[in-house]
């Protein structure tokens, strides 16, 4: 997911809903990215995208994941 703060927060709900995923692995060093642009990136997605999946809570949904996992 790449994009402003309100991007990622829809994109991963959506991505939540379509999965069943309720965990997520950020990987913000990417390329070329100077390390100013990745601490704010992770500075930006700690205040404004986090504070907001904290709150969302997915359907349930069964019949995916590991067994004993909805």
């Amino acid at each position: 997911v790449i994009g402003d703060s309100k991007r990622a927060v829809n994109e991963l709900k959506q991505l939540s809903e379509q999965t069943g995923a309720d965990h997520i692995l950020a990987w913000m060093n990417i390329g070329s990215a100077s390390n100013q642009f990745v601490l704010e990136s992770m500075r930006q997605f700690a205040q404004h995208v986090m504070p907001q999946l904290d709150v969302y809570h997915p359907k349930e949904r069964s019949g995916l994941g590991a067994p004993g996992h909805s």
